[in-house]
């Protein structure tokens, strides 16, 4: 819940670049946030 909530744009942006290296070798990875732009991004 709210993985980048607390952290800042640069920190935010390694923790979802991890997440979506997860997604590329096929593991399921669900986000739940309200910051909907850093879903947009990903």
């Amino acid at each position: 819940d709210e993985p980048t909530g607390n952290l800042d744009p640069g920190l935010s942006a390694e923790i979802m670049d991890l997440f979506d290296q997860f997604s590329q070798v096929g593991v399921t990875v669900l986000i739940a946030t309200h910051d909907l732009g850093l879903i947009a991004r990903y």
